[in-house]
C-alpha cells in the first residue's frame, strides 16, 4: 500500500514539472510562439529639448532578456542603436538634429535568446521653436536695446540679423542664456530692422522681427512756474544724449508759434516774461542735433479753461449749476464758483457763490432767486494768472404756482357730492392748503366762501361737498395754496337731483311691473333695420314691421293698454346696434316714448355709433342734444328713462348721465324703438310704475290689436 502512495506522488510531481517546463518553452524562447503576443506596447516619444527625446514603452512579458532599438533618419536605418536590459522601458536619444523638415522613426523589439518579438515603431518630427515678443526699447538716442522670449531648450545661442541696404546680414551672435542685446551703432532719423533666431549647429529656428525709427530722445515733464510778477521759469527732463541743445517756442492765446530761445546741451530750464495782457500762453520744447529734432512737449500757462455750464433743478427760488475746470493752465486754482445777474454777462462784481471744494468740478446751488424771473449765470475760476469765465447760460425760475387737476364729481345727490384733486407740482413752495371750491357760476374761487380744506402737500386728495340745493347746476374746481398764492385746476360741472348718481337709488320693491316684453318667443331679438334699407321683422314672423323713410329710417311702436298720462315711471330697454354704413351717415338707435299715434310728437333717448348719447324731441323737425359721455354702440347696453315728480333722469348701464328738470309723462299709449342708417337688436322692454300701485300682469306682443303701424 505504501509503495502505491509513493508511486502516485512521484507521478503527480513529474506531471507538475512537465507542465511548467512546457509553459516556459512556449514563452518567448519558443521559436514557434506568436511573436505579436509578447512585443512591447504603448510606444511614445516625448521631446526633452531640441536635440534630445525620450522613448517610452511597456512590456507585460517577464521572461525576456531585453530590448533592441533601431532608428531611421533621412531614409537610413541604424540597427541596434541601443540594446537594453528587460527592466528598462525607456531610452533617451541625445543625437537629435533639429531639422524640422525631416523625421525620425524608432523601432523596438523584445528578445529572448535568439528569438525576437514583432516590432513596434513610432515616428517623430523634431521641433525648433523660435523666439517671439521681440521688443525694442530706445534707452538713449545713441543705442537701442532688443529683448525677446526664448521658446526653445538646448539651442547653442542666438543670431542677431540687421537689415542694411534692404538686405539682411548677420550682425552678431550671442550665447543661449542671453535674451537682451544692445546696438550702439545707430544713426539718427534712420529706420532700422532687426531679426533674432535661435541656432543649433547649422540649424535655425523661426525668427522674431521688429523695426524702429531712431530719433533724438524728446524731453518730458514740462512745467511752468511763476517766480514773481510776470516772470516764468520753464523746467523739463533731459532725456537725450546727442542733443546740441533745446529749442523753446511760444504761442500767445490768440497768436502763432514763434521761436523765443535756445539752450546749451544738457540745460533743462528757461526763463520767460509773461504778458499780463494775455489770458494765456503756450510753450513747447524739443531737442536738436543739426537738422535732427526730437518730438516736442508742450504746456500752457494762463487763466483756467472752463467747460459750458449745466443748469438743473430749477424751482421758483433756486437752481443748481454744474461745470468742470478743463485746464488749470500751469497754476493751482485760488477760488472758483458761479456769478449771476438779471441783465447778462455776470462777473464776480455782481452776485456770486463760491464752490469751496478742492475738486476740478464747480457745483453750486443758489437759493435766493425771485419767482418767474430770467437769470444769467457764468462759472468762474481764478489762478495766479487771472480769472476765467465760462460761456453764459440763462434760465427762468418757475412762477411759483402749483399745478393740479380736478377729479371727476361722484356720489351726486340732492344736497351733496364728492370731488377732489391731484397736485403734481408744488410750484417750488410748500402747499399750505388744498381742497375744492364751488358755486352756481363758472370759475368759482375760494373768495366765494364755498370751499373745503383737505390738508397740505402734493398728491391726491378727496373732498366732500355739502349744503347743496336740489336740482341745481354747480361748478367745482380743485385749488392749492402756497407762499406764492392760490392756483386752480380744471373746472367740472354737475347737477344735484333727488336721487343719487346710480340706478340703485330706487329699490326693486318700489317698482311695480306695468309692462314687460322679453321677446322670449323670438329668441330675445327684435331686429329693426337691415341692409335692405329699413326692413324689420321678428324671426318667427309674428311681428312684422316695415316703416321706410327715404330708405334709411325705421321706427316700430307698441300700443300698451292702460297708459293714461303716467307721470312717475321707468322704461327699461336693452339693445345693441350695428352700422352698415348707409349713405356715409352716422348710425344711431333709440327708445321712443310719449308719441301720438300719428307720429307728430315723441321723445327719444339713444346712442350714436360714435358713442355719444342723444336726448331730444321730434315735432316735424329733429332737435338732438349730444351728451358728453361715451358709450359702446356695438355692445348690449341698458338704457333707463326715469320720470319722477316732474323730473326726467336718464341712466346708461345703471349710471346717471343726464337730468332734465321738466319731466315728460308717458301717455298716448305709445312706446317703441327706432333706428337710422343701421340696425338694432332688442333684448327686452320693461315699463315700471313708480306711484306705488300694485303690480300688473305681464304683457306680450301676441295681441295683433296691440300693434300700431305708423309711417315716418
Amino acid at each position: 500500500m505504501r509503495q502505491k502512495i509513493v508511486a502516485c506522488f512521484l507521478m503527480l510531481s513529474l506531471g507538475f514539472l512537465l507542465e511548467n517546463c512546457s509553459k516556459i518553452f512556449e514563452n518567448p524562447y519558443d521559436p514557434k510562439v506568436n511573436k505579436d503576443s509578447w512585443k512591447p506596447l504603448n510606444l511614445n516619444v516625448e521631446t526633452q529639448n531640441i536635440s534630445e527625446v525620450e522613448i517610452q514603452w511597456s512590456q507585460e512579458e517577464k521572461h525576456i532578456e531585453g530590448f533592441v532599438i533601431d532608428r531611421e533618419w533621412n531614409g537610413e536605418w541604424i540597427e541596434q542603436i541601443a540594446i537594453l536590459e528587460p527592466k528598462n522601458t525607456n531610452w533617451n536619444d541625445t543625437t537629435i538634429m533639429p531639422d524640422t523638415l525631416k523625421s525620425y522613426t524608432y523601432r523596438i523589439k523584445a528578445f529572448a535568446g535568439s528569438v525576437f518579438s514583432s516590432p513596434i515603431q513610432v515616428s517623430y518630427t523634431p521641433q525648433f521653436p523660435g523666439p517671439n515678443n521681440l521688443t525694442i526699447n530706445k534707452e538713449r538716442d545713441y543705442f537701442v536695446e532688443l529683448n525677446w522670449n526664448d521658446n526653445s531648450t538646448g539651442e547653442q545661442g542666438f543670431v542677431i540679423f540687421k537689415k542694411a541696404n534692404q538686405q539682411w546680414v548677420i550682425y552678431d551672435t550671442i550665447m543661449s542664456n542671453e535674451l537682451t542685446y544692445n546696438d550702439y551703432h545707430i544713426d539718427l532719423d534712420s529706420q532700422i530692422s532687426y531679426k533674432v533666431q535661435a541656432y543649433f549647429k547649422e540649424f535655425y529656428s523661426n525668427s522674431a522681427e521688429k523695426e524702429v525709427m531712431v530719433q533724438l530722445m524728446s524731453p518730458d515733464s514740462l512745467k511752468i512756474e511763476s517766480i514773481g510778477g510776470n516772470n516764468l521759469i520753464l523746467n523739463w527732463n533731459d532725456n537725450s544724449s546727442k542733443e546740441q541743445g533745446y529749442i523753446i517756442e511760444k504761442k500767445p492765446d490768440t497768436g502763432e508759434w514763434s521761436n523765443i530761445g535756445l539752450t546749451e546741451p544738457n540745460v533743462s530750464s528757461f526763463h520767460d516774461v509773461f504778458d499780463l495782457g494775455l489770458q494765456g500762453v503756450s510753450y513747447r520744447v524739443y531737442a536738436f542735433n543739426g537738422e535732427h529734432v526730437s518730438e516736442a512737449i508742450d504746456a500752457s500757462w494762463g487763466i483756467p479753461s472752463i467747460s459750458d455750464i449745466n443748469i438743473i433743478n430749477v424751482t421758483a427760488t433756486s437752481a443748481k449749476i454744474k461745470t468742470l475746470i478743463i485746464e488749470k493752465n500751469g497754476s493751482d486754482i485760488i477760488n472758483k464758483g458761479v456769478c449771476y445777474n438779471v441783465y447778462g454777462s455776470p462777473t464776480i462784481d455782481n452776485d456770486f457763490v463760491y464752490d469751496n471744494t478742492s475738486s476740478d468740478s464747480i457745483i453750486v446751488e443758489i437759493s435766493n432767486f425771485d419767482p418767474d424771473k430770467t437769470y444769467y449765470v457764468r462759472a468762474f475760476a481764478k489762478n495766479s494768472a487771472g480769472i476765467a469765465y465760462s460761456t453764459q447760460n440763462e434760465f427762468t425760475t418757475l412762477n411759483g404756482l402749483p399745478q393740479l387737476n380736478t377729479n371727476e364729481v361722484s356720489n351726486i345727490n340732492g344736497t351733496s357730492a364728492t370731488c377732489g384733486g391731484y397736485i403734481y407740482f408744488d410750484g417750488g413752495f410748500e402747499i399750505t392748503q388744498r381742497g375744492v371750491c364751488w358755486g352756481t357760476n363758472s370759475n368759482p374761487t375760494i373768495e366765494g366762501g364755498l370751499f373745503t380744506a383737505d390738508g397740505t402737500g402734493t398728491g391726491t386728495f378727496s373732498s366732500n361737498i355739502t349744503g347743496l340745493n336740489v336740482d341745481q347746476s354747480y361748478y367745482v374746481r380743485a385749488y392749492a395754496t402756497n407762499l406764492n398764492g392760490t392756483y386752480y385746476g380744471d373746472e367740472k360741472s354737475f347737477i344735484t337731483h333727488e336721487f343719487g348718481s346710480v340706478y340703485s337709488d330706487i329699490s326693486d320693491d318700489d317698482r311695480s311691473n306695468f309692462f314687460i316684453e322679453d321677446f322670449d318667443n323670438n329668441d330675445n331679438q327684435w331686429w329693426v333695420g337691415s341692409d335692405d334699407y329699413g326692413y324689420s321683422e321678428i324671426s318667427d314672423g309674428l311681428w312684422v314691421r316695415q316703416f321706410i323713410h327715404d330708405g334709411y329710417y325705421n321706427r316700430s311702436l307698441l300700443a300698451i293698454d292702460g297708459i293714461n298720462d303716467l307721470s312717475n315711471f321707468e322704461i327699461h330697454i336693452r339693445f345693441k346696434g350695428e352700422d352698415f354704413s348707409q349713405a356715409d351717415q352716422s348710425a344711431y338707435n333709440f327708445l321712443i316714448w310719449n308719441s301720438n299715434n300719428d307720429g307728430s310728437y315723441f321723445n327719444i333717448y339713444g346712442l350714436f355709433d360714435s358713442g355719444n348719447f342723444i336726448f331730444g324731441t321730434y315735432n316735424n323737425d329733429w332737435n338732438l342734444f349730444d351728451i358728453e359721455s361715451q358709450g359702446n354702440y356695438n355692445a348690449f347696453n341698458q338704457l333707463v328713462v326715469r320720470n319722477y315728480n316732474g323730473k326726467t333722469y336718464l341712466f346708461y348701464n345703471e349710471e346717471l348721465i343726464y337730468t332734465k328738470t321738466n319731466g315728460i309723462n308717458l301717455s298716448y299709449e305709445e312706446l317703441g324703438i327706432g333706428v337710422a342708417y343701421g340696425k338694432m337688436s332688442t333684448d327686452y322692454i320693461y315699463v315700471f310704475n313708480l306711484d306705488g300701485s300694485g303690480k300688473k300682469s305681464r304683457k306680450t306682443g301676441k295681441n295683433e290689436n296691440s300693434q300700431q303701424r305708423i309711417n315716418f
